[in-house]
């Protein structure tokens, strides 16, 4: 039974203009299927039920689970690490470039900064290598890290420690100083500008450290982080400012099971598979009504969101209503899924899976 696609419009939140007379479907009501089906705008299959399904333009297999979401450099480099101690080096298509052995248990993803990538492991070491492979530093810290790390623009990396400490060690591999986290254990990390890092706990809230101080941001749904630093998060179903620099006008959007920041704004995944799309300020510029439960990720490539789901789903959805995208991938809970705008592709992560697919003509 095909899964239906229903095209809901531009809404206007408080503060925000909208639209002379579009509709919105309202979250749970049932798209009209015969309609649907007769104008060809409103089916959404399972990408196995899909002939047309497009595949991967490419794959790597790491030969083991991975430790965290890739990283993706200005030229195009990816890295991805292993628990078990490797790290994996990429072209921007996905060619095999090298790979480093490291000691330990890699406890999270690699972190990018210049021409060097950043790795933590459970031995109580962070290792700092070139981008050609070789080996820039190796620093002992006290305590083994529990999760990777965050690197500002000054190549400053934060990671927590077994202490319940969040430490800061500069780009030569010295420490700086620490705070005490509020809550453990720590689940991401993330940073925010102006020397500041966002910690995310288990229990969902959102902490932000640095120069001296811990602001707590709450336990929003879901909650994403802009380039300039803009920290934005759903509560109670609302789309609110967290934190960072702009304001924003709390618009309804239903509660948040994922969002990314987009190209001049916000893309939302709500649990109730609409995904919804907000200018920088807030306001709710489109919204389309996807009728698939478990929606769990979502990113955004200029100006069409990306969107998977628990099992073996990922589409391309346009705001306007046009066309849509069905692609197969690995199967297996998705770890990351994140934009390479600059290669025109999407890489989705699984446990033991980074694929990574065009964009240049999707949907």
């Amino acid at each position: 039974m095909p899964r239906v696609l229903a095209l809901a419009a531009l809404v206007g939140a408080s503060g925000c203009a909208g639209p002379p007379t579009a509709r919105v479907l309202a979250s749970g009501e049932a798209a009209d299927v015969s309609r649907a089906s007769a104008d060809g705008d409103g089916e959404l299959l399972e990408p196995s039920a899909l002939s047309s399904a497009r595949k991967p333009t490419w794959c790597f297999g790491g030969g083991a689970t991975f430790a965290g979401p890739p990283a993706i450099t200005d030229e195009g480099a990816i890295y991805v690490t292993t628990h078990e101690g490797h790290l994996h080096a990429l072209a921007a298509d996905g060619g095999y470039r090298y790979s480093y052995t490291l000691e330990g248990h890699i406890t999270g993803g690699p972190a990018w900064w210049r021409d060097r990538v950043y790795v933590p492991t459970a031995r109580g070491r962070v290792y700092a290598l070139t981008d050609v492979g070789s080996l820039l530093w190796v620093a002992r810290v006290p305590l083994a890290p529990l999760t990777g790390l965050a690197v500002d623009a000054h190549g400053t990396g934060y990671f927590v420690a077994a202490d319940g400490r969040l430490y800061a060690l500069s780009p030569w591999g010295t420490l700086k100083y620490s705070l005490t986290v509020p809550e453990l254990p720590v689940v991401a990390l993330e940073n925010v500008g102006d020397r500041r890092v966002l910690v995310q706990t288990a229990a969902g809230r959102l902490f932000v450290l640095g120069a001296g101080r811990v602001e707590s941001l709450g336990a929003p749904s879901a909650f994403a982080v802009s380039a300039e630093g803009a920290i934005r998060g759903i509560v109670d179903g609302t789309f609110v400012a967290l934190g960072g620099p702009g304001a924003s006008v709390q618009a309804k959007v239903g509660p948040g099971a994922a969002m990314s920041a987009a190209e001049g704004g916000w893309v939302v995944v709500n649990e109730a598979g609409d995904v919804v799309w907000l200018d920088g300020e807030g306001c709710q510029t489109a919204r389309r009504s996807t009728g698939l439960a478990g929606l769990r990720s979502v990113t955004s490539e200029r100006g069409i969101a990306y969107v998977a789901d628990d099992d073996r789903g990922l589409f391309a959805l346009d705001p306007s209503g046009g066309q849509k995208t069905a692609f197969e991938r690995p199967s297996g809970p998705v770890q990351a899924l994140v934009a390479d705008p600059l290669r025109r592709q999407v890489l989705l992560m699984t446990t033991d899976r980074l694929c990574g697919y065009p964009t240049g003509d999707a949907p």
